[in-house]
């Protein structure tokens, strides 16, 4: 009897010690099309994907280094601040992935929301959010 619930006692404390050492899931605060931000529009900026169209910009604002925008239709990023990435995607680009080191990736599907994709010259705002310690 004794011997079962010393291994009970061992068994929870391994599952303890090894929460906090998995994977924390980052999420979507907020993805909304700005239509007064010109940026994706202005010559400095643009970018083109392989037929010639402009690119449409995410800035992805999340409080993370190293982090890599990644998906299909992803032309080019940039770390544009301490807290931004810009990505420019091709016209109709439905998916972006957003991977940091010690977090699940984040596929964001922009069919969940209203504009449902991309489009060229426009520029979008994602807002990511990331777990604090201890929650």
């Amino acid at each position: 009897m004794r011997r079962l619930s010393v291994h009970y006692l061992m068994a929870i404390f391994m599952l303890l010690f090894a929460l906090p050492l998995s994977a924390q899931e980052l999420t979507v605060k907020s993805f909304v099309l700005v239509p007064d931000d010109a940026t994706a529009r202005d010559e400095k900026y643009q970018r083109v994907d392989g037929n010639g169209t402009l690119a449409g910009l995410v800035k992805v604002q999340i409080a993370l280094s190293d982090v890599k925008l990644d998906g299909s239709m992803v032309l080019d990023q940039k770390k544009w601040s301490a807290s931004e990435y810009w990505v420019w995607m091709a016209d109709r680009a439905t998916k972006l992935t957003v991977v940091a080191p010690g977090f699940l990736p984040l596929e964001v599907n922009f069919r969940n929301y209203d504009f449902q994709m991309l489009h060229s010259k426009n520029t979008y705002k994602l807002v990511i959010t990331v777990p604090t310690a201890g929650v």
